[in-house]
């Protein structure tokens, strides 16, 4: 096995290199449209040499970077696996499947649109930088797909393209995460993907998929947000209130999640200190992780 980091495309080059060096990794590879991949060495390797196996996990994702130099999210092997045969299993992913992928490859979301469907036999339908705001080519893909996972602003540029009449028939799952989904965008969804199970998927980068809602097939109605749902297999939730304390009964409070899919903390470990956390009294054993998310 290879450690594997995917970082932001848009970092500059020292930010760039100071992550994968951080990471451990040897090489730097960069994949442009068209052009043969660019290999650079990196603590005096040789361009272009064999890259060889490394001890650790999986895949490194990273957080935005929007606080400063992105932290890095290590998923285990095991933990990937566990993932992809959930994703798998829930939304029909295998041979003769194709899955939308919009969201950069350094985001969690690609876990389930393109490493599940690397692991499955899938085809995934990768959407280019040139085309991510274009409706009518949006739409073109989705019409390709059999599952569309992807951010409320995806779902808007396709409705709005297909029009009034608009159906993708052949969408079989589609996904909605990331972001609350408005309720002029949910009825659009409803009318143009009229064969799919509609879905609001939620997860942070460092656990993975943490809670599912499955929308009823006659709720063509939003009254407020969709609900983030519950948990998904093998996973715990539990809310804790302002004195850290657990919620029993009605309220709200900050959710607190452990999944069979988290990383076990950053790569950084003096990074995890108030976000993987022991579990609180009464909970089962385990790293937890502090969303920073109020529920109610």
């Amino acid at each position: 096995g290879y450690r594997v980091l995917l970082p932001p495309s848009d970092l500059g080059e020292r930010t760039l290199v100071a992550l994968a060096e951080q990471a451990g990794c040897g090489h730097l590879v960069r994949i442009r449209p068209g052009h043969r991949p660019e290999v650079t060495a990196l603590g005096g390797g040789a361009p272009g040499g064999p890259i060889g196996p490394a001890a650790g996990p999986a895949l490194m994702l990273t957080t935005s970077g929007s606080t400063g130099l992105p932290k890095i999210v290590p998923l285990s092997r095991a933990g990937v696996d566990r993932f992809t045969d959930w994703a798998a299993s829930s939304f029909d992913i295998g041979p003769g499947a194709t899955v939308l992928n919009y969201a950069p490859l350094n985001f969690d979301l690609c876990l389930l649109d393109v490493w599940t469907s690397l692991a499955r036999g899938a085809c995934v339908a990768l959407v280019g930088e040139d085309v991510a705001t274009a409706g009518e080519k949006l739409l073109e893909l989705a019409a390709r797909c059999t599952v569309v996972q992807s951010v409320p602003m995806l779902f808007r540029l396709v409705t709005d393209a297909a029009g009034p009449d608009g159906v993708l028939a052949k969408v079989r799952h589609v996904i909605t995460t990331g972001d609350v989904l408005p309720g002029d965008v949910f009825r659009a969804v409803r009318r143009v993907f009229a064969a799919a199970s509609v879905y609001n998927l939620y997860g942070c980068t460092e656990t993975n998929d943490s809670m599912l809602h499955r929308v009823e097939d006659s709720t063509t109605e939003l009254d407020g947000p969709l609900p983030i749902g519950v948990p998904i297999e093998g996973v715990d939730v539990a809310v804790l209130v302002p004195d850290g304390s657990l919620l029993d009964g009605p309220g709200s409070g900050e959710l607190i999640v452990r999944t069979p899919f988290q990383a076990d903390g950053y790569l950084d470990p003096t990074l995890d200190a108030g976000r993987f956390v022991p579990a609180p009294d009464g909970l089962p054993p385990g790293r937890w992780y502090r969303t920073g998310d109020l529920v109610r």
